[in-house]
């Protein structure tokens, strides 16, 4: 701040006719954000959603099949990501069973039978995430409950 009573009446004009120049306005508006109807999915959200259980079971079985193949052509990380694809499937089934209108003992083979599904194929999650060469490899794993998954997907056709 200025030290001579000339220079400080000086200062103090300059900065009261700043501040009437500037005003008070209230700040400027930020830019818009897209709506989020233009994104409207989770980023963790990539798989479809099967409208009956027909649909469902059939995509259940193409992608269990997948998994075998891949399992069988060394790709464990891809093996991986078709799991957890399957696990998001599975997780569909039981409000499509609902939909469905099933009669009482269909309504609970099918609920046994996504239990069955989700038990192996959490088994087969748990391979391919343990530590190289502990427990058995994940295509052990596979071959040891495909009897099981074939039996559990056949009962929800």
């Amino acid at each position: 701040m200025p030290t001579s009573p000339r220079l400080a009446g000086a200062f103090a004009i300059v900065v009261a006719a700043g501040l009437a120049a500037g005003g008070c306005n209230p700040p400027s508006k930020p830019a818009p954000v897209p709506s989020a109807a233009v994104h409207d999915h989770a980023h963790d959200d990539h798989h479809t959603h099967p409208d009956t259980l027909v649909e469902g079971v059939a995509a259940l079985r193409k992608c269990a099949t997948d998994i075998g193949a891949k399992l069988a052509s060394g790709s464990r990380d891809a093996a991986d990501d078709a799991v957890h694809g399957l696990g998001h499937m599975l997780e569909d089934l039981p409000a499509l069973a609902a939909k469905a209108k099933l009669s009482a003992a269909a309504a609970e083979t099918a609920n046994k039978s996504i239990g069955e599904l989700e038990e192996c194929f959490g088994k087969l999650d748990e391979a391919l995430h343990a530590a190289e060469g502990q427990g058995e490899s994940p295509a052990e794993v596979h071959a040891s409950l495909k009897d099981r998954i074939e039996v559990a997907l056949k009962a929800l056709e």
